[in-house]
């Protein structure tokens, strides 16, 4: 048990740096790019169509969606309900971003490493700008 409190020490400092809003994109960017580099890995190199592209938009926010508040309710035990609509955001922005790169680039087997990056940049910026609705306490 001391070990797991060790290996998790310094995300907890980076948690606490990031703020809320950047943990949730930095989340998300982990579920949706781990996500595309693993079908990547397992199907060699990906070319999907414009159509496939918005499937896996809607498959990965949803499921990025529902596991974040998931998280926050069990473990950080916050309230949902101001949570839905900036969190769905965030994490619609995080995942459309990383899909677009991807598929620009055809960088699917990096998704892993630029989508948390991204994420957390995104969470932090949203954050900051002056309209309320992002803004998460």
């Amino acid at each position: 048990m001391a070990f797991l409190l060790k290996f998790f020490e310094p995300m907890s400092s980076l948690g606490r740096r990031l703020g809320l809003c950047g943990m949730i994109g930095a989340i998300a960017g982990m579920i949706a790019g781990g996500s595309l580099s693993l079908i990547d890995f397992m199907h060699g190199g990906l070319a999907p169509t414009q159509e496939e592209l918005l499937y896996v938009f809607l498959t990965l926010t949803v499921f990025a969606w529902a596991l974040i508040l998931f998280i926050l309710y069990a473990f950080g035990r916050l309230r949902i309900g101001p949570l839905l609509l900036p969190s769905l955001f965030n994490v619609a922005l995080v995942v459309a971003l990383i899909l677009l790169i991807s598929d620009m680039f055809s960088v699917y087997n990096l998704a892993w490493i630029f989508g948390p990056v991204i994420g957390a940049l995104i969470g932090i910026l949203l954050c900051k700008l002056p309209i309320r609705i992002f803004r998460v306490k």
